[in-house]
């Protein structure tokens, strides 16, 4: 998601009753979102806007992340649209818009560290950078696991050591797919979910930390 202008971080995006429900859920979105941008700027984080796609940007020592995301006007677009929303003038139908095309918006982050990958691919279905895709070490699969998340062959492509899917428990919404869960466990060293969840041969522990060590 683009970041709005600094000074609008402190105000409430708001749509008249009746919006449509992307537009809403936008303006839902914005709610969490700015807060965290608030928390991290008070604790002295630093912001870089992205976008375009990246490779090879260095982070910290051997540690380097490759960017993809989608073409530059859509972020332009959108952080248009964000703005004026926050300013109070917001544009029910551009909002939909935008929100309905939040999840393809998300960065697919690679970051590499000695050889070894952790593919971060936000919300973005599978198929807005499946051609990309290459085998890593920890994939965190998009979208809770969704039927959209990915399919066999990238999941075969990726055939990570670890698969890790960030669900709530008992979401009672499909997430995860059991054909996602499946076809990650087929070319996976093994599956880890942070929640329970109603898949058959998944743990039923509920709110679970899944940490990876990697190791230089």
């Amino acid at each position: 998601t683009s970041l709005p202008a600094p000074a609008l971080w402190g105000c409430l995006a708001e749509v008249p009753e009746g919006a449509p429900k992307k537009a809403r859920g936008l303006c839902k979105s914005l709610a969490l979102y700015l807060p965290a941008l608030r928390m991290a700027q008070e604790q002295g984080a630093g912001f870089r806007e992205v976008t375009r796609p990246a490779k090879g940007v260095p982070l910290t020592e051997g540690l380097t992340a490759d960017i993809g995301c989608l073409p530059e006007p859509y972020y332009r677009r959108q952080s248009r649209v964000l703005d004026e929303a926050l300013r109070g003038r917001p544009d029910p139908a551009e909002m939909d818009a935008v929100g309905a095309a939040l999840n393809e918006a998300s960065i697919c982050l690679r970051l590499n560290f000695h050889g070894q990958a952790i593919l971060l691919p936000g919300d973005a279905y599978g198929a807005s950078w499946q051609e990309e895709a290459a085998r890593c070490t920890v994939f965190k699969a998009p979208h809770h696991g969704s039927g959209k998340s990915l399919n066999r062959e990238l999941a075969q492509r990726l055939s990570p050591e670890t698969a890790v899917i960030s669900c709530g428990a008992y979401r009672g919404d499909g997430r995860p797919d059991p054909a996602v869960v499946g076809w990650l466990s087929e070319f996976s060293g093994e599956v880890r979910c942070t929640a329970a969840c109603e898949v058959p041969g998944m743990p039923a522990e509920t709110h679970r930390a899944v940490t990876v060590v990697l190791e230089s």
